[in-house]
């Protein structure tokens, strides 16, 4: 009799691990042909903190007039909630990818120099200077951008603050 639910047992483990196997197959399956893209899935987003809000982004890859990859360009649209005017010094982008993610924000193109004042809205642009190529986006997948700001209060240069920044968006 112990033999009988011996074998009960095994053979109730063993269709179990062969449902459990093709359940793992199919997973997998699905995953190696793109199916199941777990970055596909997560929603884009734009955060900055509570000093400015995300009124919009874009992440563009850009092409030469022979089809080849160039550059990507970010654009973005912030309000300034920060409850005081300011003057932005600089701006730092970064990708989190063992490659350099070389951007520059040109300061007369986005108008650092200028007051920001409350509540006010300010568009800046990557005016061509991403290397997309280091950074390993493609057209139609998402990518991931970190913004540092650096701005201080108008008459007080010396007490600069920075605001961080997160644009998870398709690559257009």
């Amino acid at each position: 009799m112990r033999s009988t639910k011996a074998q009960a047992a095994l053979e109730f483990l063993t269709t179990y691990g062969w449902a459990f196997l093709v359940v793992l197959i199919m997973i997998g399956a699905l995953a190696y042909f793109g199916i199941l893209r777990p970055s596909q899935l997560l929603p884009e987003k734009c955060e900055f903190g509570k000093e400015f809000a995300c009124e919009g982004y874009q992440l563009m890859y850009d092409n030469n007039s022979d089809g080849t990859a160039t550059d990507g360009v970010l654009k973005f649209q912030l309000r300034n909630n920060a409850g005081m005017s300011i003057k932005i010094d600089a701006i730092n982008i970064s990708i989190d990818n063992p490659n350099p993610y070389n951007c520059i924000m040109d300061a007369v193109a986005n108008s650092f120099d200028t007051k920001w004042d409350d509540r006010k809205t300010k568009d800046f642009i990557s005016v061509d200077n991403c290397d997309n190529e280091n950074a390993q986006f493609s057209q139609g997948q998402k990518g991931k951008v970190f913004v540092s700001m650096v701005y201080y209060k108008i008459g007080a240069e010396q007490f600069k603050h920075t605001a961080m920044g997160e644009i998870y968006a398709n690559v257009k």
